[in-house]
């Protein structure tokens, strides 16, 4: 029982900071860093991470809708019938 994880459930209506999301995210590829790395190579690593994060963050709102940044207005219309 010692050794297992202990995990703290946090009820909050506010989002997480961004600082503490992109280090999540940014988390494996720190791991992969030598110990004795420096400050700017973990600088360098979070800074990609961003960029990543940007880039899919990006595509996906393209994906979602893709006439959305290119000027032209897509208008839905709906009818209702009885």
């Amino acid at each position: 029982m010692k050794n297992e994880p202990r995990y703290v459930i946090i009820a909050s209506n506010e989002p997480k900071p961004m600082g503490e999301t992109l280090l999540d995210y940014a988390r494996p590829l720190i791991q992969q860093l030598p110990h004795d790395h420096t400050l700017e190579e973990l600088k360098a690593v979070v800074i990609f991470a961003a960029v990543l994060w940007s880039v899919q963050r990006r595509l996906a709102r393209r994906r979602a809708s893709p006439h959305a940044n290119d000027g032209n207005r897509v208008r839905f219309r709906a009818v209702l019938r009885p």
